[in-house]
C-alpha cells in the first residue's frame, strides 16, 4: 500500500550498486556533452544558495550535480592546458607559425563546413546549431590570429615580407623555430587525450560507476529539497516551479447545499455539516487516489504513482529559505504548525495542493495533477492544475540500443577530436576566458553574500527560478507514445478525482447535482467557460453547433456554416 502520509524516500545516489534511472542517467551524459546546459544548472541553481530549490520529479537530482562540478572543472582544466600549449606552439613555430595557423585555419573552416553539411544527421536542431557555433566560433579565433600576426609583421617588419604579411627571410636564426609538424603534433596529441578522457567520463555514466564524491553545503542542501513538503517560488510565474510545461488549469466553485436525502427545508449555514472541511476532503482524496497505484482485476496500475501534500508559497512572503512546515511560521510571520493549518486556512500567504505524480518511461516522463479545495463563502472551490515534464533531451541519450560498442566508441571520439582539432584549440580559448570569468564571478558572490548580515535579504525574492530537470527537458516531441501517455495520465487523474470529490460531498450529504453537471462537461466536453465565448468555424464548407451545457446553463443554439 502506497504510504500516502510520507513523502517517497529519496532514492540513495552513494552506493555503486544503485542502479540509476534512465532520466538521471541521461542529464548526467548532459553534464559532459552539452556546455550550456550544465553552466545554466549550475549558474541558476547550484550557485544560487540564497535561492530556495525547485523539485526535480523523476530524478536523482545529486549524481547529476556531482557529474556537472567534476565536468566544470575538467573542461576548465582542459581549455586552459589546450589554450596555453596553443600560444606555446605558435611561439615555439618561430618564422613558421604564420604558416602554421593558416594551416589551422584552412582545416579548421574545412571541417566545420563538412560538420555543417553532413556531420550533424541525427542531431536535434537545437545540438545542431550549438555544435556549429562552438566550432564557428574556434574557427573565429583562429581567423583573428592570422589577422593580428599578418598586421604586426607588416607593420613592424621589414622588406621581407610577402604580400600577405607573413615572413619569408627568417632572417635571425633564433627565430627559425621547429619544424611545422611537431606544433601540429602536439595539438593533435592533446586534443586526442582529452578527447579519450570525455569519452571514458560519458562511458562510466553507462557502465553504472557513480560520480566522483563530491559533497558540499549546497550539495547535500539540494538534495534535501527534493523531499521538502514546502516549495518557495518566485514571484510572478505560477507556482509550480520545476514541474515542467502547463497542460490545463480549471476550477468548479459548488454551491454548498443540502442534497434531497438531508431532512428540513432551509439551507444549513457553511460548514453545519460534520467534518465538511478541506482537511477531510483531502485525507479522502489521498485515500482513494493511492489505489491507482495498484493492480485490480480489470485494469494495471498507474506507474511511479505518489500521492503527497505540497505547500506553496512565494518567495517575496518568505525572509529565508523553508525546507519544512515546521519553518514556515517563522520565515512567513504567521501561526502555521502543519499542513492542516495551511489547508484550513485559505486567506495564508501558503496554498496547500495535493501533489498526484506519474513517473514514467524510467523517469523520462512525469505527469502531475494538482489539486485545491477550500470552503469558503459558503462554496467548494477546487482548482485543477496539470503538468507534463517531457524526456530528457535526445542529445542526451548515447546509452541503449543502436549505439556504438565500447571500443568503437571510444575509437570515434578519438577520431572526432583529431579531425575537429584546429576548431577545438581556437575554441579553447574562448571557453578558458569565460572559465576563468564564471569563477571570478563565482567568487565575488560568495564575498558579497558572506557580508551581508542575517536578515538583511528579507526583502529580496528568495523563490526559485528554475529546475534542473526542467533545463534538460526536450522541446521537441520525440514519440507520440510519451505525447500521448501525458493526456492519458492527465485525465485519469483528473476523472478519478473529480469522481472521489462527488463521492465525499454525496456521502456528506451536498446536493450534488450542479457537480455531476460540471464533471461531465469537463469529461465529455474538455472545455469550461467563464467569460464570454466567441466562437466561429475555418474553412470552406466547416460547419459548427454552438450552445450552452449543463443544467441551467443558458443560451442561443446556432448553426454556422462557412
Amino acid at each position: 500500500m502506497t504510504d500516502t502520509n510520507r513523502p517517497p524516500a529519496r532514492t540513495p545516489s552513494g552506493p555503486a550498486t544503485e542502479r540509476l534511472n534512465a532520466a538521471t542517467r541521461h542529464l548526467c551524459a548532459g553534464a559532459h556533452i552539452d556546455d550550456r546546459f550544465r553552466n545554466r544548472v549550475l549558474g541558476e541553481v547550484y550557485d544560487r544558495p540564497e535561492l530556495a530549490v525547485a523539485p526535480n520529479p523523476g530524478i536523482d537530482t545529486a549524481p547529476v550535480l556531482r557529474h556537472m562540478l567534476f565536468a566544470r572543472s575538467a573542461t576548465s582544466i582542459e581549455y586552459a592546458v589546450t589554450a596555453v600549449l596553443f600560444i606555446v606552439c605558435i611561439l615555439i613555430a618561430g618564422s613558421g607559425r604564420g604558416t602554421l595557423l593558416t594551416v589551422l585555419l584552412v582545416w579548421g573552416a574545412a571541417t566545420t563546413a563538412v560538420v555543417a553539411s553532413w556531420g550533424s544527421a541525427g542531431l536535434s536542431a537545437r545540438e545542431r546549431a550549438r555544435r556549429i557555433r562552438k566550432l564557428a566560433a574556434g574557427v573565429g579565433v583562429l581567423g583573428a590570429a592570422v589577422a593580428v600576426l599578418a598586421f604586426y609583421e607588416t607593420v613592424f617588419a621589414g622588406p621581407q615580407y610577402d604580400q600577405f604579411g607573413f615572413r619569408v627571410d627568417s632572417g635571425a636564426a633564433s627565430d627559425e623555430g621547429v619544424p611545422i609538424w611537431v606544433p601540429l603534433l602536439i595539438l593533435l596529441t592533446v586534443n586526442l587525450l582529452f578527447g579519450l578522457v570525455r569519452v571514458a567520463r560519458i562511458l562510466a555514466i553507462r557502465d553504472g560507476r557513480p560520480p566522483p564524491q563530491e559533497e558540499t553545503p549546497r550539495l547535500t542542501e539540494i538534495a534535501a529539497a527534493a523531499d521538502s513538503p514546502v516549495i518557495s517560488y518566485a514571484s510572478g510565474a505560477p507556482p509550480f516551479v520545476g514541474f515542467g510545461d502547463n497542460v490545463a488549469t480549471w476550477q468548479i466553485a459548488l454551491l454548498l447545499k443540502p442534497g434531497p436525502d438531508v431532512p428540513g427545508e432551509a439551507e444549513p449555514e457553511s460548514g453545519s455539516w460534520d467534518d465538511l472541511d478541506a482537511v477531510t476532503l483531502n485525507r479522502h482524496l489521498k485515500t482513494e487516489l493511492a489505489e491507482l497505484a495498484h493492480d485490480t482485476e480489470q485494469t494495471v496500475h498507474l506507474p511511479g504513482l505518489t500521492i503527497r501534500d505540497q505547500v506553496f508559497v512565494s518567495g517575496l512572503d518568505v525572509t529565508g529559505k523553508i525546507l519544512d512546515i515546521a519553518e514556515l511560521s517563522g520565515a512567513t510571520g504567521l501561526p502555521v504548525d502543519s499542513v492542516e493549518d495551511v489547508q484550513t486556512n485559505p486567506v495564508h500567504p501558503a496554498r496547500h495542493y495535493l501533489r498526484c505524480q506519474v513517473a514514467s518511461w524510467d523517469g523520462e516522463l512525469v505527469t502531475t495533477v494538482f489539486v485545491h479545495s477550500a470552503f469558503q463563502g459558503g462554496t467548494l472551490y477546487l482548482e485543477f492544475s496539470s503538468y507534463v515534464l517531457a524526456p530528457t533531451r535526445s542529445e542526451y541519450h548515447v546509452f541503449g540500443r543502436r549505439r556504438l560498442p565500447r571500443s568503437a566508441t571510444r575509437w570515434w571520439g578519438g577520431l572526432r577530436a583529431v579531425v575537429l582539432m584546429p576548431a577545438l584549440t581556437g575554441y579553447s580559448v574562448l571557453g578558458f576566458a569565460d572559465a576563468a570569468a564564471g569563477a571570478a564571478r563565482r567568487g565575488l558572490r560568495r564575498l558579497a553574500s558572506a557580508s551581508v548580515e542575517p536578515g538583511a535579504q528579507a526583502k529580496d525574492d528568495l523563490g526559485a527560478q528554475v529546475g534542473l530537470r526542467e533545463l534538460g527537458a526536450s522541446t521537441a516531441k520525440d514519440r507520440h507514445a510519451q505525447s500521448r501517455d501525458a493526456v492519458k495520465y492527465t485525465e485519469i487523474l483528473e476523472r478519478q478525482a473529480l469522481e472521489a470529490v462527488l463521492v465525499f460531498l454525496e456521502e456528506h450529504g451536498v446536493d450534488v447535482d450542479e457537480m455531476r453537471a460540471r464533471r461531465d462537461t469537463i469529461v465529455n466536453h474538455g472545455v469550461i467557460n467563464y467569460g464570454n465565448l466567441t466562437a466561429g468555424v475555418i474553412g470552406r464548407g466547416a460547419t459548427a453547433n454552438i450552445g450552452a451545457v449543463g443544467t441551467g446553463s443558458t443560451g442561443t443554439v446556432k448553426g454556422a456554416k462557412q
